[in-house]
């Protein structure tokens, strides 16, 4: 241990020299990862996981999706809101509780049950399907926009 110590000691230049390529070339790697947050990208094609993304995809058009919470707003806003989200392009589906019950029916008529998940402390929620996989760049540009124009992303 004292080697080591007296080696420190006597090289501290160089130690700091090669500390600093390190952390300069940590920065460049970092800068040049991209984060994926699809682990499907990572796997083999013939797990059936990877198998079933591919049929969504492929023959349903629903290969991601999102879920947009919405605060304080009536369900006339939120119908509008839907209806702005269905016009970007990428996007399949959306869909909400106002979907079923439109901007007349009051939420205080459906059981509690369902208000604590679709309509829990003012705060809606909004699905959203795109058409192609999660880790598509359309897709990932796509979320971006639905998130600016909901305010929620």
């Amino acid at each position: 241990m004292q080697k080591f110590t007296d080696f420190i000691c006597n090289h501290t230049k160089t130690i700091l020299y090669i500390t600093l390529v390190l952390i300069v070339l940590s920065i460049i790697g970092f800068s040049l990862t991209k984060v994926n947050y699809d682990i499907l990208v990572y796997l083999p094609e013939e797990i059936e996981t990877v198998k079933g993304q591919d049929i969504l995809t492929d023959d349903f058009d629903m290969g991601a999706y999102s879920i947009a919470t919405i605060k304080n707003a009536k369900n006339k806003d939120i119908i509008k809101l839907e209806e702005a989200i269905k016009q970007i392009e990428g996007v399949n589906e959306v869909m909400s509780i106002y979907d079923i019950l439109g901007s007349s029916i009051p939420l205080e008529m459906l059981p509690n049950d369902i208000i604590n998940i679709a309509h829990k402390d003012n705060t809606d929620l909004i699905f959203i399907t795109f058409s192609e996989s999660t880790s598509a760049k359309k897709t990932r540009s796509e979320e971006r926009r639905v998130g600016k124009e909901c305010n929620c992303g």
